[in-house]
């Protein structure tokens, strides 16, 4: 049931006047609001656009309920405006009911296509949007008609109902009903009676045997029985505490075994030496060095400091003997512990 509907259309129009004057024959409580646009020529499609991208963006503002796009007939470059992409774009995200009625019954643009609804005329367009309201009055009719045969159903079950109830033997003789149940009543408080005396009697048993237990158990013989437990894990962790030192100073010799093995003092006990430039740096090779460099050589008791005077690479012996033959050419190098190179 629309309230407002906003009709797109040239104000004065052949057309508006039919929707109007059709909304107001077939129910008059309907508001019509008129947009004026132009419905032909080449400024008509933009601001037919407009107009319906404005309109259902302020359909909540406004009240509206619906769209109506219409104008009278004309020759195909009179209704060219509602072919346009703008203006089918603009119905298509419209989400207000929108009708579309463009020219005579046989015009058909591409707006209508569009449309939620096409109608063949403006007339036709009103009649489709606006509800009549004699339709409107005989469903009326029918509905408190309806509504009054349900309430007369409802009333009569009630009464049926109520006429049952009232036969009941507890409604005719209220006292001679409640006799009876208070007998029961009593009979149920008594039998409670019983029960709880019974059940206080049997809590009263279990607490004196409880208390009895309590006194049988002396305070001091059971600190005497947690004394003994306790002495005994002193005991207990004492040794675990022996054992695990005497473990950590047996890994601790092995260690020390270990690393004595491959201490540089020990290589050097076996009559090797380790030289070493100023800088501290260990000398691996002669062909670092140069006469005049100071070396210290560490033995394995004491320290000396030379001079180089001469370097001899491997390959290119100085001032020594040549070896026989059947000797070896080159002793193998050992390194700081013994290893050959």
């Amino acid at each position: 049931f629309p309230k407002k509907i906003a009709v797109i259309t040239r104000a004065g129009s052949a057309a508006a006047q039919d929707v109007i004057a059709t909304a107001a024959k077939r129910f008059v409580g309907v508001e019509l609001l008129i947009v004026d646009v132009p419905v032909q020529g080449p400024s008509a499609a933009p601001l037919i656009a407009a107009a319906i991208k404005q309109m259902d963006d302020q359909a909540e503002e406004r009240g509206l309920d619906g769209i109506l796009v219409t104008r009278g007939g004309g020759s195909v470059e009179d209704l060219w405006a509602f072919n346009e992409r703008e203006v089918a774009d603009a119905v298509f995200k419209c989400q207000l009911p929108l009708i579309a009625a463009i020219g005579h019954e046989s015009d058909t643009t591409i707006i209508e296509l569009v449309a939620d609804v096409r109608a063949a005329t403006p007339t036709q367009a009103a009649m489709l949007m606006v509800p009549e309201r004699e339709t409107f009055q005989q469903q009326l009719h029918f509905n408190a008609q309806r509504l009054r045969r349900l309430i007369a159903q409802q009333l009569e079950r009630s009464q049926q109902r109520l006429a049952a109830i009232s036969r009941h033997a507890f409604f005719r003789d209220p006292g001679g009903q409640l006799g009876p149940l208070r007998g029961r009543l009593a009979l149920f408080e008594s039998r409670l009676n019983q029960a709880s005396h019974l059940q206080l009697a049997v809590f009263q048993r279990r607490l004196d045997a409880c208390r009895a237990s309590l006194a049988q158990i002396s305070p001091m013989a059971q600190m005497a029985q947690h004394q003994g437990r306790v002495a005994t894990d002193i005991i207990r962790l004492r040794q675990a505490i022996q054992g695990q030192v005497l473990n950590n100073h047996h890994r601790l010799e092995n260690a020390a075994g270990r690393l004595a093995a491959l201490s540089p003092n020990r290589v050097l006990s076996r009559g090797y030496s380790l030289t070493e430039d100023e800088q501290g740096r260990v000398v691996k090779n002669s062909a670092v060095l140069k006469a005049g460099d100071v070396l210290t050589t560490r033995l394995a008791e004491g320290k000396v400091v030379s001079r180089v005077e001469q370097t001899t690479p491997n390959d290119q012996p100085s001032g020594l003997p040549a070896k026989k033959q059947g000797e070896d050419q080159k002793a193998p190098q050992m390194d700081l512990f013994g290893r050959s190179q």
